[in-house]
């Protein structure tokens, strides 16, 4: 999760630690927390990627098997966290499409049904459109503001958004431009993708990278 947006982490970890149950033995996460966790666990999915239905579908069972959660703890967690709104959307989507029973949940409509959209292009389980990935890596960088930059980083990225592959690069910063020829071929000849997966992410990027900026702000998970 990128943590310039979203706070509360330590002390939400450091409590999690004093309120684990034990229960047949084992140590487990209150009921409260874990759906916190899935939460949570579905902001960071979202914010470098996309997660698809089975995200939503964990969460509306867990909240249908356990019908007493006490959501006055949960959503002052989730203010902490500030994920509030984001899981607001969460849970409207689970209304929508798998008929959770909820208290009343107000979301702009338009934002749920992008959001909604975004689910399902991700598939069952998320990354499901591989070319549209780049353009979902790069919505919430600094270059978010401007398409001919997000372009640019995403043909010549910065150390900090370069891949731990290229080990060489991050020890020895001067060695950037090889890397950048080295990631350039290794897409090119890249065969889990074809030619035209290539082309769409070339062209896309950009355009791709400017829609899911403006959905993560209406999501309140980017400044």
């Amino acid at each position: 999760m990128n943590a310039s947006r979203q706070t509360g982490f330590k002390d939400f970890e450091m409590d999690l630690w004093q309120q684990l149950k034990m229960e047949n033995g084992f140590l487990r996460l209150g009921d409260e927390d874990f759906l916190i966790h899935l939460l949570l666990h579905a902001a960071e999915h979202f914010k470098s990627s996309g997660f698809g239905i089975r995200q939503l579908t964990d969460i509306t069972l867990w909240m249908e098997a356990h019908p007493e959660l006490d959501f006055t703890y949960i959503w002052r967690r989730l203010t902490e966290l500030k994920l509030v709104i984001f899981s607001t959307y969460v849970l409207a989507a689970c209304w929508e499409l798998l008929q959770l029973e909820i208290e009343d949940i107000q979301v702009d409509q338009a934002h749920l049904a992008s959001f909604i959209e975004v689910i399902f292009s991700s598939g069952v389980h998320g990354h499901r459109e591989k070319g549209k990935q780049f353009g979902n890596y790069f919505a919430y960088i600094e270059h978010k503001s401007s398409k001919g930059r997000i372009f640019l980083q995403s043909v010549f990225p910065s150390i900090r958004d370069l891949s731990r592959r290229y080990t060489y690069a991050h020890r020895y910063h001067w060695l950037l431009p090889i890397a950048w020829v080295d990631r350039f071929f290794r897409v090119l000849f890249h065969q889990s993708f074809s030619f035209s997966e290539k082309l769409y992410i070339l062209v896309k990027t950009p355009s791709i990278a400017k829609q899911k900026a403006k959905l993560l702000q209406s999501l309140d998970l980017v400044e």
